[in-house]
């Protein structure tokens, strides 16, 4: 709900959502437009498998299997300490300390794991991506995964603003609002698949697999499987 609220959209709509129980509203309405424009194009979510199109030679309906099959494996995993945090690049929430490390674990696995599903990056794509400051690691991993911020990396977050759009009376806003609506920030206890039909459109969600096992398992390398 607190995502949905500051987004004006829900991830399962085109559509703009408004809460008609907000708080408080955000005194200026054409900069929170302007703040949100970016993080409403995505819906409110945190990335674990950055957003690719799916390579020639594979199969949706097996991607989806093997998202639900993995899903089945994994258990919650506690949010707490997630809280409003500003960067030097966008508003979001995340960890003032150290992530848990069994986030780590479960973003690790989900790139080794969909990478064969996914189509190369294409020039205007990694062009995209370097017009942001990488370090070697991370241009690395641009050139392997298609995405900078994976394995060590990978940083959980979920975002509030567009890049470069700190403005101190929305993050005072947001922590405000964020402390009156989240009394437990919860778990994360479930993996989507959002779509998206041409890079103009805002993505949906269109699979939620929910984790249904008690203890998180690792998938080795060999193919073997360790119950964390």
């Amino acid at each position: 709900m607190f995502g949905n609220t500051v987004l004006r959209r829900t991830a399962c709509s085109y559509e703009e959502w408004e809460n008609a129980a907000m708080p408080v509203r955000f005194a200026d309405q054409a900069m929170w437009r302007k703040l949100i424009t970016k993080p409403a194009h995505y819906g409110f979510h945190a990335t674990i498998k950055a957003p690719f199109e799916l390579a020639s030679n594979t199969i949706e309906a097996n991607f989806i299997t093997t998202l639900k099959q993995f899903a089945a494996t994994q258990a919650p995993i506690s949010l707490a300490g997630l809280q409003p945090k500003r960067t030097q690049r966008y508003l979001a929430l995340a960890f003032n300390s150290d992530q848990p490390i069994e986030l780590k674990i479960l973003a690790g696995q989900c790139v080794d794991l969909f990478e064969p599903f996914r189509a190369p990056l294409s020039e205007f794509d990694i062009k995209r991506r370097r017009e942001t400051p990488l370090s070697n690691s991370q241009d690395a991993y641009l050139e392997t995964y298609g995405y900078p911020y994976v394995h060590d990396e990978f940083n959980f977050h979920m975002t509030l603003s567009g890049a470069k759009l700190t403005n101190k009376r929305y993050f005072a806003w947001i922590t405000d609002l964020y402390q009156t609506m989240v009394r437990d920030p919860g778990t994360l206890d479930r993996l989507c698949i959002f779509h998206q039909p041409d890079r103009g459109t805002p993505f949906v969600r269109l699979h939620e697999f929910v984790f249904q096992s008690d203890a998180q398992t690792v998938i080795e390398p060999d193919g073997l499987t360790v119950n964390q």
